[in-house]
C-alpha cells in the first residue's frame, strides 16, 4: 500500500511536471515522501529497539531531510527506494 501510493505520487508529480505544473508536481512528491517517512520511522524506531543501528537508520531519515531542504523530487525517489527495499525483503506473499 505504501509503495504504491507512493510510486503513483512520483508518477503523477513527473506527469504534472511535464504538463509544466511544476507546484502540482512538488505537491504529488511531498506527499509521496511523506507517506513514507511514517513506515521509516516505525523501522528505525524497531531496529533501536534491538540495538541495531546503521545505514538503514540514515536511509530511513533521508526522506524527512529532503522535505526540509525542498528536494521533493528526491525525497519521492528516495521513499520508492526505501519502501521497494523493505518489500522485496519481505519476499512474496
Amino acid at each position: 500500500m505504501f509503495l504504491a501510493a507512493t510510486g503513483g505520487a512520483l508518477v503523477g508529480g513527473g506527469v504534472a511536471w511535464l504538463a509544466g505544473a511544476s507546484g502540482v508536481a512538488d505537491g504529488f512528491w511531498m506527499a509521496g515522501t511523506a507517506v513514507a517517512i511514517v513506515p521509516a520511522v516505525v523501522w528505525v524506531v524497531a531496529a533501536l529497539r534491538k540495538g541495531r543501528a546503521g545505514v538503514d537508520l540514515i536511509a530511513a531519515l533521508a526522506p524527512a531531510g529532503t522535505l526540509a531542504v525542498g528536494e521533493y523530487l528526491a525525497g519521492a525517489l528516495i521513499a520508492v527506494m526505501l519502501l521497494w527495499e523493505v518489500k522485496a525483503a519481505e519476499g512474496p506473499r
